[in-house]
């Protein structure tokens, strides 16, 4: 049954499988054929799904747990397509449904499954016309790029993809999770080069209506990714900055120090006409390329990240929204700048660098 009482019917259906069950739209059935991997006590397979409505988009994804002690077996069904709103999950045992946060605990993120996103990303693209990390206006109304934050089942395994940044994280099944108050950490391992293979990730989950790290409850369940907080994806949201007074957006330094460069990413000006141009993947316009420098917060004045020129190298200097240069300050701090130094100093007016708005541009 689901979390809702509607029932599904499993049958032999000639080689294959078919599920049927009801929706708000009628009845609907699928066939699908099975995979099964082994991990220790448990079994899951993950396999195409064929709706009854010619829909080919679905998964099937199908656990069994406890299978050695039939008093404690427990099978769990998942369809979906990626898009949260459409997923159905049926268990053999309603107290799953009622104890689904403690089934987080034993590896179960479905109730966190899909994709993410929060203000600083969103504001990000928005300023940049909606041609950051080189997509069209048109693929983030379409909700067709690589750009945000995803966790998804696939082939038994929990999968995190960063989004921008293009690095991939699995779970690590090894490592027994962790409850703090109402939240959870979870261990994941770099599964491509963006991630560094290996390389251990911790990742909070953190319920609706819980706590998190940050002393804020939300109602939505949230991620939290490095220094960023995530909150569920909307593929609307760009409809909210279909506004000529779109605010500008601000530098995100603690996502910087870790890796996330978006906030930085675009056309930067200064008094004397110089421009700087800032790449997703970390290059300028000139060739040059931009190195993160992690905790430059805590070691300096000012953070910065580290423009890298040949065999030689100089620090930009980042500037918040309202941060003032400890130095003496000549800019506008209403707005986030840029200055590209040796040594730190009470720098001319003429030597900070703005964001190009789009209008600017041309």
């Amino acid at each position: 049954m689901s979390v809702s009482g509607e029932k599904a019917t499993v049958a032999k259906n000639d080689q294959n499988w078919r599920i049927s069950y009801s929706t708000d739209e009628g009845d609907v059935f699928g066939d699908f054929s099975t995979d099964w991997k082994e991990d220790g006590n448990n079994r899951s397979s993950v396999t195409e799904f064929n709706k009854s409505d010619g829909n080919k988009d679905f998964k099937i994804s199908i656990s069994v747990n406890n299978v050695d002690d039939s008093s404690k077996i427990l099978k769990v069904i998942i369809l979906s397509d990626g898009n949260k709103n459409h997923k159905m999950v049926f268990a053999s045992s309603s107290d799953y449904f009622k104890n689904s946060k403690d089934n987080i605990l034993q590896g179960d993120l479905s109730a966190f499954e899909g994709t993410y996103s929060n203000d600083y990303l969103e504001k990000a693209i928005a300023e940049s016309n909606f041609t950051l990390y080189g997509y069209k206006r048109e693929d983030y109304y379409k909700d067709i790029t690589s750009v945000f934050p995803r966790l998804s089942y696939q082939d038994g395994y929990w999968i995190f993809w960063s989004g921008s940044m293009h690095a991939q994280f699995k779970l690590d099944k090894s490592k027994t999770p962790k409850k703090n108050n109402g939240y959870y950490e979870f261990y994941f391992v770099g599964e491509n080069r963006n991630a560094i293979i290996g390389q251990e990730l911790v990742l909070t989950f953190i319920p609706a209506n819980e706590t998190g790290p940050d002393n804020e409850k939300t109602q939505e369940n949230r991620i939290l990714y490095g220094k960023s907080y995530l909150r569920p994806y909307s593929a609307d949201w760009w409809k909210f900055y279909q506004h000529d007074t779109i605010s500008e957006v601000d530098l995100d330094i603690e996502a910087i120090e870790n890796g996330d460069i978006s906030t930085l990413v675009g056309i930067w000006r200064n008094g004397r006409g110089n421009e700087l141009i800032i790449n997703s993947d970390g290059s300028t316009g000139d060739g040059n390329r931009i190195k993160v420098i992690k905790d430059s917060s805590k070691k300096s004045s000012v953070p910065y990240v580290s423009l890298q020129t040949g065999h030689t190298s100089a620090a930009i200097g980042l500037f918040k929204i309202g941060f003032k240069n400890p130095m003496g300050d000549q800019s506008d701090s209403s707005r986030p700048r840029l200055v590209i130094t040796q040594s730190a100093g009470n720098y001319d007016k003429d030597f900070y660098y703005y964001r190009v708005k789009s209008s600017d541009s041309h």
